[in-house]
């Protein structure tokens, strides 16, 4: 049980990664070259951005004209990547877009609009992100597609995210990068009803044609991969060319186990019997037993208390929850057991 929680916790945070930006190092300078942005640029690709962000800053703090403002941007993207967003925007907001270099303002619209996903403010990040320039880069069409994937996915605007996800699956360069990317595109489009998916995609092009009849072929052996295999060789003589990475179909069937209701047989709780929270503990403990007796369904979970009173022996007690059979753990109660 444990492992398959941990598969689908790492598919699920590649596919995040993946959403979040496509891109692992800033855009850096031109002109003049200084080995602390050098420094900066790995401090970014370390993912330590908060160090990258600083040095940056100090690089705009003593250089002047364009570059100024250049290093301003690329201190912004490392502080939103770091989560210190109102510093970001501070940042953006003294950057002169007027002297920017034109080479640079799309990545300036890209962190903005980066910057506007992260404050739940999806329709925003695709109001600035409505056009992709043509002449962009590889990687900034890679974070393109990443934020508005993002950004519809947020909006439940399942069609979008799929569109998005597709066409940022074009620009990957690696099965590993592929892989998650391209299992949720499947994920998507096998839960949406056909009906939708053909007014949706009245003229697909031969790529999401494969997409679509993938999904329909997965949709007809919903739990039973064994039986897809010869179905998928002829799939794959259809669409030889089709971008669908190896071990796709193994990924997909994992996912769809990982995303299938988990039976829950047993119950741990959690709860200190002294302490300053055993008052908030027993009442926990009395609706979680009234909840427990007004259920007269036949599988209802069995119910098992533990005091975690003493914050020090959690780990051992989880050990042994384990042990004894649980399959859902609550509690513990008192922040510093969770900590």
């Amino acid at each position: 049980m444990r492992n398959r929680y941990c598969t689908q916790f790492f598919l699920s945070l590649l596919l995040v990664l993946l959403l979040a930006g496509c891109e692992t190092t800033p855009v850096e300078p031109s002109a003049p070259a200084d080995p602390q942005a050098a420094h900066a640029a790995n401090m970014f690709e370390q993912q330590r951005y908060g160090a990258a962000a600083d040095l940056y800053v100090d690089l705009a703090g003593r250089t002047p004209g364009t570059s100024h403002d250049l290093y301003l941007l690329l201190a912004a993207d490392s502080l939103i990547h770091d989560g210190q967003l109102d510093k970001a925007d501070s940042l953006l907001q003294q950057i002169d877009t007027g002297t920017l270099p034109q080479e640079y303002r799309f990545r300036q619209t890209l962190i903005q609009a980066d910057l506007a996903l992260k404050r739940f403010q999806p329709e925003e990040a695709l109001r600035l992100l409505a056009v992709l320039p043509q002449h962009s880069r590889r990687d900034e069409k890679e974070r393109f597609h990443s934020i508005r994937a993002a950004a519809y996915k947020e909006m439940q605007d399942s069609i979008a995210y799929a569109r998005e996800l597709i066409a940022l699956d074009r620009l990957l360069s690696s099965d590993d990068a592929q892989l998650p990317v391209q299992t949720e595109i499947l994920s998507i489009l096998t839960r949406t009803p056909p009906q939708i998916l053909q007014e949706k995609f009245p003229s697909p092009d031969s790529v999401t044609r494969g997409w679509l009849e993938l999904a329909r072929l997965l949709r007809d052996f919903p739990n039973a991969p064994e039986e897809i295999i010869a179905p998928y060789r002829e799939w794959r003589d259809l669409y030889p060319d089709h971008p669908a990475v190896p071990g796709l179909l193994t990924s997909y069937y994992s996912h769809q186990q990982q995303l299938a209701p988990v039976e829950i047989h047993q119950v741990a709780v959690l709860l200190p019997v002294s302490g300053p929270y055993a008052i908030p503990a027993k009442a926990i403990r009395d609706g979680l037993m009234s909840a427990w007796y007004n259920d007269t369904s036949e599988n209802r979970p069995r119910v098992k208390f533990y005091d975690s009173s003493n914050a020090d022996q959690i780990w051992p007690l989880l050990n042994r929850v384990a042990d004894e059979g649980a399959d859902m753990v609550i509690g513990p109660l008192s922040k510093q057991a969770v900590l």
